[in-house]
């Protein structure tokens, strides 16, 4: 019995890895997936290797958040119950640190508001095959804006 490589199956296409389609640029807009942002807002565009500290600080946000809420809402009902769910939402704060990310793609936005110049990320992942994608999608972007 032979089997030859056109009868092995076909490995699937993991719909959560980042493509070069996820991303489109027309004459207004950056789009990536179904968020959009306005060319003239983005003053720079990078892809930004994350450290240990810009991934604690993620950790402790979502820590903050998860118990911050909670801790208040258990302080104005005084119920076990809420205490509970606090230690629960606290531990899945907690859990964000596997959710560590080694590259971010991020746009510096001009809002002209009060909140200024930021930057922002629009995507995070741990491949080195996506942060090629990323990579390619900072010097489109850039190309954009010097035209």
């Amino acid at each position: 019995m032979s089997v030859s490589i056109e009868d092995a199956p076909m490995p699937e296409e993991d719909p959560a890895m980042l493509k070069e389609d996820d991303f489109k640029i027309d004459q207004e807009f950056f789009h990536f997936r179904k968020d959009q942002y306005a060319l003239w807002k983005i003053k720079d565009a990078r892809v930004k290797e994350l450290s240990l500290l810009d991934n604690l600080l993620y950790i402790f946000f979502w820590i903050w958040i998860f118990s911050g809420g909670v801790w208040l809402a258990y302080s104005q009902f005084q119920n076990k119950g809420v205490l509970g769910l606090a230690l629960v939402l606290t531990g899945l704060g907690a859990l964000s640190i596997f959710k560590r990310a080694k590259y971010s793609l991020q746009l510096e936005i001009n809002h002209g508001d009060t909140a200024g110049v930021q930057w922002v990320n629009v995507k995070k992942t741990n491949s080195e095959a996506e942060r090629l994608v990323l990579e390619k999608q900072v010097m489109v972007i850039k190309e954009m804006k010097t035209s």
